[in-house]
């Protein structure tokens, strides 16, 4: 093999990654989904009340462009999926919440507040108790929450259900002391108040294994102790880079959370497939610095 050629080809691969990686310059992305894993459980309409719904919630597998497939979760619960549709761009999630994106001189996170819902309908956060929080604790606590739970809440439809209600609790929902919780009402004996999010688990006023997961994950989020959740020792964090996958500015369709371990990450066990452009995105970062460090080299000579 020719050395020379083999580091030009990752420089073009690097370039390639960097393009997509950087969202505002390349093309959109096209999200298709390929398989879920969770559960339908019964949730309030995001609003105080006590009147419940079926809701479906927990990770679901997508492809992007028709690559290889990767997990996420959906942090936006009031606006529809639209499957095969270029309207995708992406960003850490760090500028989704706090950086003034696209044309709107809007956050990501502000965006989805403002609009969403699907087909032009741009009604479906108003005038609910679920709004927007600070975006900085939203940040911290989906950082905590995926670098302690994230593996675990792969491993199962239950506890993938729980965990992607958790991470709508924290994007739109927390009580008067910043604490979360899941239910008002439950009539199960748990001490967990209400707030604009409730979930009643997979049936109304019957306590089962949805509602003890969805309580294990929040208490462990409120009080910072991951040790014992539900039977399982969750004290080992993981990191990992975040990107959001978005539909910008218009919001036609749902926006989703995903992550892949950072190069320098701890353990965490197999991550499986990971998002597409946020693992080119780090290639990129490798290569890029390899590649200018064997150029350097080169010309020394």
């Amino acid at each position: 093999m020719n050395m020379n050629s083999n580091w030009v080809s990752r420089g073009r691969i690097a370039a390639i990654a960097l393009a997509l990686a950087c969202g505002g310059g390349a093309h959109a992305i096209s999200l298709q989904s390929t398989d879920s894993k969770g559960s339908s459980h019964r949730l309030n309409d995001f609003d105080s009340h006590t009147d419940d719904y079926g809701w479906w919630t927990g990770a679901n597998k997508m492809s992007a462009d028709g690559g290889s497939s990767f997990w996420v979760y959906c942090i936006d619960p009031k606006t529809t999926f639209q499957s095969n549709q270029n309207y995708y761009t992406t960003a850490s999630l760090n500028s989704f919440l706090q950086t003034d994106l696209g044309s709107t001189g809007k956050t990501g996170y502000e965006q989805q507040f403002m609009t969403g819902g699907g087909s032009g309908d741009n009604t479906a956060y108003s005038n609910l108790d679920y709004t927007l929080q600070d975006p900085g604790r939203v940040e911290s606590n989906l950082i905590e929450l995926f670098s302690h739970a994230y593996y675990d809440s792969l491993t199962d439809a239950t506890k993938a259900a729980a965990f992607g209600y958790v991470v709508w609790e924290i994007m739109g929902d927390s009580g008067a002391d910043g604490t979360y919780a899941s239910n008002d009402n439950r009539n199960d004996g748990s001490s967990l108040g209400g707030g604009a999010l409730r979930s009643w688990g997979s049936v109304r006023g019957q306590s089962d294994d949805l509602d003890t997961q969805i309580d294990a994950y929040l208490t462990a989020l409120n009080n910072n102790t991951w040790s014992s959740v539900n039977g399982s020792n969750l004290s080992t964090a993981t990191n990992f880079v975040y990107t959001v996958y978005f539909d910008q500015d218009a919001h036609k369709s749902q926006n989703f959370l995903g992550v892949v371990e950072a190069p320098t990450g701890g353990g965490g066990g197999n991550g499986g497939n990971v998002p597409e452009p946020a693992s080119l995105a780090l290639v990129a970062v490798a290569l890029v610095g390899a590649y200018g460090g064997r150029r350097r080299m080169v010309g020394t000579r």
